[in-house]
């Protein structure tokens, strides 16, 4: 799957301060969105969590 970013916001909640991705896939244009918490670039272990919504 190839993704494009097209799109970023702050998104500032009650349980702290998150970064909204948006991508897009390029062979079907299809739309995904990643919240991001915290800074991700570093060499620290990341826990990725997966939601699905059909």
């Amino acid at each position: 799957m190839q993704l494009k970013r097209v799109a970023e916001a702050k998104l500032p909640t009650p349980w702290g301060d998150f970064l909204m991705v948006g991508f897009e896939e390029l062979a079907t244009g299809q739309d995904h969105v990643a919240l991001v918490y915290g800074d991700i670039s570093g060499q620290s272990p990341v826990s990725p969590a997966y939601i699905q919504s059909v």
